[in-house]
């Protein structure tokens, strides 16, 4: 069936952006301070994503599978914060 959700668009007034709504507080968890900073605009997030697919790939150029694995699952974590905005 269908899901009803909420519609997630920045409301924008004549003169610019009045608000932008921040992604799920809970897809936020297990991040640091730090990181949830970066992670509060989806350009930060889109780069951050490319960063850790370009080391996820050399992990597994170097066989390294377990690293490689970790940074897969950071990347799906990423990506389900910036379907958040």
């Amino acid at each position: 069936g269908i899901t009803p959700e909420s519609v997630k668009k920045a409301l924008v007034a004549g003169d610019g952006v009045i608000f932008t709504p921040s992604p799920d507080v809970s897809a936020m968890a297990g991040f640091s301070d730090q990181e949830q900073e970066l992670l509060r605009d989806p350009e930060g997030i889109r780069k951050e994503i490319a960063r850790l697919r370009k080391q996820m790939l050399k992990h597994a150029e170097n066989l390294e599978f377990e690293a490689a694995a970790g940074l897969r699952d950071r990347i799906k974590r990423l990506e389900e914060v910036e379907l958040g905005f």
